[in-house]
């Protein structure tokens, strides 16, 4: 709730190396509780410390995390995805990914990603208690696709990120 004096310090943040990412993630976040409607400014932001975090996969999480935050989830299922591709094991970012999706009101999607945490971690209690949240609104629009069909081709795409790391 204070504004002022989080813009004040990201400022001085910022003030001393341009180049700090995570200060950059941090005044996106800001323009976006500030006014949700400034998420353009936000994003430029957000973009800049994403392209200059090393690791990468970290920021785009912030970014997200912050987008899901304020309300905006197809804008943070980007970045979550981003994170998910920078590092594929880390459960957190499909589970959010998930997250948004549900936001979404697209369940069949949301389950999707919900699963591939419980693959990653079967115990992942979050996982197990959204995917027993959305399971009963599904709509069957992933039924159009046979479940061993979509199954390899996400093995496949999680083989082949492995392979980039």
């Amino acid at each position: 709730g204070k504004l002022r004096d989080a813009l004040h310090h990201i400022t001085i943040g910022l003030e001393g190396d341009e180049d700090t990412w995570y200060a950059q993630c941090l005044r996106g976040e800001l323009e976006l509780r500030r006014v949700v409607t400034a998420s353009q400014e936000a994003l430029m932001w957000l973009e800049r410390g994403s392209e200059t975090a090393n690791p990468q996969w970290e920021a785009y999480f912030i970014g997200g995390w912050a987008l899901l935050d304020a309300q905006l989830p197809t804008l943070a299922a980007g970045y979550f995805a981003e994170a998910g591709h920078r590092h594929p094991r880390a459960p957190l970012s499909w589970l959010c990914l998930g997250d948004c999706f549900a936001a979404l009101r697209l369940y069949d999607q949301a389950l999707f990603y919900y699963r591939r945490v419980l693959e990653l971690e079967p115990t992942n209690e979050m996982a197990i208690e959204r995917q027993k949240r959305v399971s009963p609104k599904l709509f069957g629009l992933m039924r159009a696709f046979r479940k061993e069909d979509l199954r390899e081709r996400w093995n496949k795409a999680f083989r082949d990120l492995q392979g980039r790391q």
